[in-house]
């Protein structure tokens, strides 16, 4: 049985990935879904390569990933929701000129320790800002490497590159050139 730290929209993802035979996926609840997809993977040996899950080549590897946690998931909603605030603590810090009195902080090393666990969760927009403008701050001495899951720094990568192709470009040419009006 699959476990459950895997969401629905994953679930999906892997059906749409792998091109299983389930209809109307959506409409189906998780748990009906994940046995549904056993139920296909018990008739494949091999899949097809994916640059979403480039490890797995076999149905088996796919049964073995899906009945473990999901990596990089330890947060629930709360948990999540407790470090988002804690980023926008970081980043009051941060935006207040890194004044140590304009915050609940006694010292730094409490404010360290804080900004040390967000950095380990910055698929979060607001983590990852606050880490961004932490590593800012003229105290910090080594500066915090912003750690993102691989499917998480793809996506991030395509934002990049849709972004530069849709941006202005001026483009200038030096040279003799001839007008002729007649």
């Amino acid at each position: 049985m699959f476990d459950k730290s895997h969401p629905k929209k994953d679930l999906l993802n892997i059906i749409n990935i792998y091109k299983l035979p389930i209809e109307e996926p959506n409409d189906i609840s998780k748990n009906i879904l994940g046995v549904k997809i056993f139920n296909c993977l018990e008739d494949i040996i091999e899949l097809e390569w994916s640059d979403e899950f480039p490890e797995l080549f076999k149905a088996s590897d796919l049964i073995e990933y899906l009945e473990n946690p999901k990596l990089n998931s330890e947060l629930n909603y709360k948990d999540r929701q407790d470090m988002i605030h804690s980023a926008k603590i970081i980043l009051n810090y941060c935006r207040s000129g890194f004044l140590i009195s304009n915050t609940k902080f006694k010292d730094y090393d409490d404010l360290f320790e804080l900004a040390e666990k967000i950095s380990l969760h910055c698929d979060i927009p607001t983590c990852r800002r606050a880490i961004n403008e932490f590593n800012m701050d003229s105290k910090l001495r080594n500066k915090f490497e912003i750690k993102l899951s691989s499917k998480y720094q793809k996506e991030l990568n395509q934002k990049n590159i849709k972004k530069s192709e849709l941006m202005n470009q001026v483009n200038f040419k030096v040279g003799v050139y001839h007008l002729s009006f007649d």
